[in-house]
């Protein structure tokens, strides 16, 4: 990070400087100064505008760090979250999102919490269509300190709720729920009960993979496109994984065990999902996993 002060730029105050190679090549030949900056030292200076999604920022570039402010002689694009420092791709995290037991180990962020109503936070990736790694902490400057911060999982809905950026599918989310609720209006409507939400632990989850065969077509690595049959695919394997954990989770409650076993065997009927979940942490290098439950009243 370079820090910018001076008289021609008395608002620009820090600028970062990024690789070329995210640079469209568009860019590189309508400024020579840029594309001679990029040959000589492999990078440039840009300045963060904003963030329009966990993974995509949107920065002015230009070939000196006093240009960034000319529109002539700088250029407005969008970089991912990887060309910058992990400083500039801070964001915030509402604190109804951090589990208690999060906030019972970590005294220091219970009381940013509990002050601001936010923390630190980082968006580290998607692992999934539905579930990105989060890392947050009391102060900005631990995220990067596995020792004293710590990693959350978020669901596409929580990160549109408590997270001050835009997940990219936003706008198939947006669609799909349009089209879900026309469905689900011409659906007889039924009652539903939230069960306590379960702690399944990540042994757990693994435990259950292993007994559920995997589609080929299902690539590991490769996020589908949302709404698709691939997707659709993933989705059905993931919630029986679910399911299969929890019903493990639950064999010293058996009575509660017989409800998600009904919710299981009979979720098809319904056509909407039933389970979910709702955050995760990591204590100790263990992950634990929130899991929720919705049991139509029928089943009870």
């Amino acid at each position: 990070m370079q820090d910018i002060e001076g008289e021609s730029v008395p608002c620009l105050r820090y600028c970062y400087a990024i690789p070329i190679e995210y640079l469209p090549v568009e860019v590189l030949c309508n400024d020579k100064k840029l594309c001679r900056l990029g040959r000589d030292d492999g990078m440039c200076f840009a300045r963060v505008l904003r963030q329009t999604s966990w993974n995509m920022f949107q920065v002015v570039v230009a070939a000196d760090p006093h240009h960034l402010y000319d529109d002539q002689r700088s250029h407005l694009i969008n970089v991912p979250a990887s060309a910058l420092p992990a400083e500039a791709r801070v964001t915030h995290l509402s604190a109804r999102a951090i589990p208690e037991m999060l906030l019972s180990e970590d005294q220091e962020l219970r009381l940013l919490a509990s002050e601001y109503g936010k923390c630190s936070a980082l968006v580290e990736c998607q692992l999934s269509w539905d579930m990105y790694r989060v890392r947050v902490a009391s102060i900005t400057d631990h995220l990067c300190n596995k020792e004293r911060s710590h990693a959350m999982y978020l669901s596409q809905a929580e990160m549109q709720a408590y997270v001050a950026v835009v997940p990219e599918q936003e706008v198939a989310t947006l669609v799909a729920v349009a089209v879900s609720s026309s469905i689900s209006a011409e659906q007889k409507p039924f009652d539903i009960t939230a069960l306590e939400p379960i702690l399944v632990s990540e042994e757990e989850l693994k435990q259950a993979a292993g007994t559920v065969h995997i589609p080929q077509e299902i690539a590991p690595g490769i996020t589908q496109s949302h709404g698709s049959k691939l997707w659709r695919c993933l989705r059905r394997f993931t919630e029986l994984v679910l399911y299969r954990a929890l019903l493990h989770a639950l064999e010293q409650k058996k009575d509660l065990q017989e409800i998600v076993r009904r919710v299981l065997v009979f979720r098809r009927q319904f056509k909407r999902r039933l389970i979910s979940i709702r955050y995760a942490y990591e204590i100790d290098h263990y992950t634990y996993w929130s899991i929720q439950v919705y049991v139509p009243t029928s089943l009870i």
